[in-house]
């Protein structure tokens, strides 16, 4: 299994593929809960969708990559804007 090639989902696509195909959420319903809009969500769960069928198809690993850093934060308008309130971190 060491020797097998590795197909790298980003935090945002296994977060995806949870929402629509472990929760059962439309893709609208999963961009509520992202916020972020439907046709972002699409192209997330695409990408994602192909490196899955990628890796079980062509016998590759599948490795979700950590997201330890600051990447936006939640206004209390509740739109991710990037100013410094209310910090959201990778994983929480």
């Amino acid at each position: 299994m060491r020797n097998l090639e590795v197909n790298y989902l980003s935090p945002e696509e296994a977060e995806t593929i949870r929402l629509i195909d472990v929760e059962g959420l439309d893709q609208l319903g999963a961009a509520k809960k992202l916020e972020i809009s439907r046709i972002t969500v699409q192209r997330i769960y695409k990408s994602a969708r192909r490196k899955i069928a990628d890796a079980i198809v062509n016998a590759k690993a599948i490795k979700i990559e950590q997201n330890n850093f600051v990447k936006y934060c939640r206004c209390p308008k509740g739109r991710r804007c990037g100013c410094k309130n209310n910090l959201l971190r990778g994983g929480e």
